[in-house]
């Protein structure tokens, strides 16, 4: 059901993004009388933090993990029509390499301690592309839908250790490091909110709905870890219209 609404929600937007690419730009009187005075693009740039994402490795419980990073990204105003405007454009997301997933697991063996530790860290990004119907509420606040589909590429860093504690005698381990790297799909349904201090330049902050792939990274083909891309994603930051 998943991989049916980011097809088709990604259709709706690649047909909307080139239907008007080759209509001559300018301001009609609607426009005018709109009070419509920025540009037909925009730039935005912020940070975002997104959570909510399963991660299980195998042999361990599954955990919520969270994402820290930048994004941007570039529009171009397709409809203008009274205070309605459509905007279609492509974006990028990157969260730097962090730990995302520390646990430990003890179990007691006749006197003895056997524990297994998991440690994960992650890099994420994301290439997407988004519509935005947006609605002029005042003169300088706008308020959109956010609705797209993204690519995701996840790199993964897998550290585990496992050992016995032997009172009298010690402690007993072994360890090993594995790197997987992975590509994802998910749908994007969100709202945003743009203020605009002068014609050009503004600030903006969008929450969202993400419905993303189970992701499976298998060594030998073997399953060593899951991840759900589901969850939720928080942006704020910087508008330029141009």
């Amino acid at each position: 059901m998943k991989k049916l609404m980011i097809t088709a929600v990604f259709g709706m937007c690649a047909s909307l993004a080139f239907a008007d690419v080759a209509a001559p730009a300018g301001v009609n009187s609607d426009d005018e009388e709109s009070g419509f005075e920025g540009g037909t693009w925009r730039m935005t740039l912020g940070g975002f933090a997104r959570g909510g994402m399963g991660m299980r490795p195998e042999g361990f419980k599954k955990d919520h993990i969270e994402a820290y990073g930048a994004d941007a990204d570039f529009q171009f105003n397709l409809l203008q029509e009274n205070d309605f405007n459509l905007w279609a454009g492509l974006g990028f997301s990157w969260a730097p390499n962090r730990n995302a997933y520390n646990k430990r697991e003890d179990v007691d063996v006749g006197g003895a301690t056997a524990y297994n530790i998991d440690r994960v860290q992650m890099q994420y990004g994301q290439l997407r592309l988004l519509l935005v119907p947006e609605w002029q509420a005042t003169e300088s606040l706008s308020l959109g839908v956010r609705l797209g589909v993204g690519l995701d590429w996840i790199r993964m860093r897998d550290r585990r250790e496992g050992g016995l504690i032997i009172p009298g005698f010690g402690t007993f381990s072994d360890s090993g490091t594995e790197k997987f790297s992975r590509f994802g799909a998910e749908g994007i349904a969100g709202l945003q909110a743009t203020y605009m201090f002068t014609d050009n330049f503004g600030l903006y902050a969008n929450v969202d709905a993400r419905m993303g792939e189970k992701v499976k990274f298998k060594k030998e083909g073997q399953r060593v870890a899951k991840l759900d891309m589901s969850g939720w994603y928080a942006g704020v930051g910087a508008i330029v219209m141009f």
